[in-house]
């Protein structure tokens, strides 16, 4: 049993701590990935919005304060106010991988106040700063650049990035 606690618990930190972690991974059965489904599709929909709270996400969810409160804290262990600041950290983390958009104007489009307050929040949750986060992504990608170039090719299919290794296109064999 204390195993089980424990697992669940590590599950929330990584949940909290990861930047492109999604919400799903918190579910404990597909009732809860429903509601985290439908919760975190609200809270996307509202994120430019600077004054969205409890009161204004439990209006969009069709439930009360409280019953929105309960549900959220049972799933995730976390307010309704906490779990929008990460939902709008972790759409910010993405966005900045995506790197078509600066830190202030993403800072803007996810309803942040100031770029200071949405920086010193990223740094709380995810232990880096923004900037760092840009540098860390930009290593990988580079990463990623010479290992295609060791591997002669490099291919994107519907979004997902398909290395195809030389010996098996000389042969035909295509995935």
């Amino acid at each position: 049993m204390a195993s089980l606690l424990s697992n669940r618990n590590n599950i929330r930190q990584y949940f909290a701590q990861s930047p492109l972690a999604h919400i799903k991974s918190m579910a404990h059965s597909k009732a809860d990935e429903r509601f985290l489904d439908n919760l975190n599709d609200t809270i996307i929909r509202n994120l430019e919005d600077a004054e969205l709270d409890v009161e204004k996400l439990a209006r969009a969810m069709n439930m009360s304060r409280v019953t929105l409160y309960r549900k959220i804290k049972a799933v995730s262990d976390l307010s309704p106010i906490e779990l929008i600041n990460i939902t709008r950290l972790k759409k910010a983390a993405e966005l900045l991988a995506e790197g078509e958009y600066r830190i202030n104007e993403i800072s803007d489009m996810l309803g942040f106040s100031s770029q200071s307050n949405f920086s010193r929040n990223f740094a709380k949750q995810f232990n880096m700063t923004p900037s760092e986060y840009i540098h860390l992504k930009g290593q990988e990608h580079k990463k990623f650049e010479r290992l295609c170039k060791r591997l002669h090719t490099c291919s994107m299919f519907a979004g997902v990035t398909m290395l195809i290794f030389t010996p098996y296109a000389q042969r035909g064999f295509l995935p």
